[in-house]
């Protein structure tokens, strides 16, 4: 997460926020997501208080090095998929570079929240919770088609959908502009590259731990992987906390000892690790022991992914870290002198 606001914990220097983009789409990824405003030849401007850093332009596209693999180029932003310009649009433009991304899914004109939001859920949805293993995998075209078609289906019963009509609700009093809204964006978006592109999904793990632990604890985490080869295994915080309790960012300072203080705090913002292990797996069933440190609290996640040679593997686990409640221990306490 790479975030335009010098208020944010997830703001590198201001000053290097336009090699900081870069460095993301060139260190790998599945897909590159960019969320904000954005031009036929250019994203948005990072404006601070005192001056303004441009986020990504066309002339940047030549410095892209895609080195540990090519991303699947994500615009949710107007005109980035300009393809009728008389300039070719930046998705064009990074798809035609040699070490660019292997393809791009943007907007050819003026695009909406509402309609990207539902958007960016069916993506979702197709990408990492509607697969089926007995299918193989999913071209990149179908993928963006079965998107679009949910778009245009009454989902009135899904949560999700729901969640998000009531929301575009904000911003207009009618159920049909919003699926008029949603059907423009059928149109609106596309994919710059090849459709036949198969994204390769990787195999299911299944993870097992205890519901519960407390910080000082070793918990153990069995797993069983369809692949062999080296595996992590992480215990991290969920997506809507942190490690660590950032900075109150409440004045802007243009000194150079202010900004440079942003690095390491994004840095810290990105990284969700409470605890991690790595270790050689074979097929099979596997335990680990994964020591959870003191300061580890709330709700987490304990992730396992395993590189083979061919494919991959991956699962989760959800665990709550919480101190034990003084009557609990003094009863374990007696429990063990008993």
């Amino acid at each position: 997460m790479t975030q335009a606001s010098w208020t944010s914990p997830y703001c590198p220097d201001p000053r290097e926020f336009s090699e900081t983009t870069l460095d993301r789409i060139n260190e790998g990824c599945l897909f590159w997501i960019y969320m904000g405003h954005g031009n036929p030849r250019s994203l948005d401007i990072f404006t601070l208080p005192d001056r303004r850093f441009p986020i990504l332009t066309a002339a940047q596209v030549p410095t892209i090095a895609c080195s540990a693999g090519a991303p699947i180029a994500v615009f949710f932003s107007c005109y980035a998929g300009a393809f009728d310009a008389p300039e070719d649009c930046l998705a064009e433009e990074m798809l035609q570079h040699p070490r660019g991304p292997v393809a791009a899914i943007a907007g050819s004109r003026v695009t909406l929240p509402y309609a990207m939001a539902v958007m960016s859920s069916g993506l979702m949805k197709e990408c990492f919770q509607k697969r089926d293993p007995t299918l193989g995998n999913l071209t990149l075209g179908d993928i963006l088609l079965n998107a679009k078609r949910s778009m245009a289906e009454d989902q009135s019963t899904d949560r999700g959908r729901k969640a998000l009509d009531n929301m575009g609700r904000l911003f207009t009093t009618s159920s049909e502009e919003l699926a008029a809204q949603r059907q423009d964006h059928q149109h609106l978006f596309n994919l710059i590259g090849d459709p036949l592109l198969r994204v390769k999904s990787p195999r299911r793990i299944t993870v097992r731990v205890q519901a519960s632990t407390s910080p000082g604890e070793d918990l153990q985490v069995n797993f069983q992987s369809p692949v062999a080869g080296p595996a992590t295994v992480e215990l991290v915080v969920r997506r809507d906390r942190l490690t660590f309790q950032p900075p109150q960012r409440g004045n802007y300072d243009s000194g150079d000892q202010f900004l440079s203080s942003f690095d390491d705090i994004y840095r810290q913002a990105n990284d969700p690790r409470l605890a991690d292990k790595r270790l050689t797996v074979t097929t099979g069933e596997t335990a680990v022991q994964l020591p959870i440190p003191t300061n580890a609290s709330g709700n987490c996640h304990v992730r396992v992914f395993v590189h083979g040679k061919k494919e991959h593997a991956m699962g989760s686990a959800n665990v709550i870290v919480q101190k034990t409640a003084p009557d609990e221990q003094k009863e374990d306490e007696t429990s063990a002198n008993n």
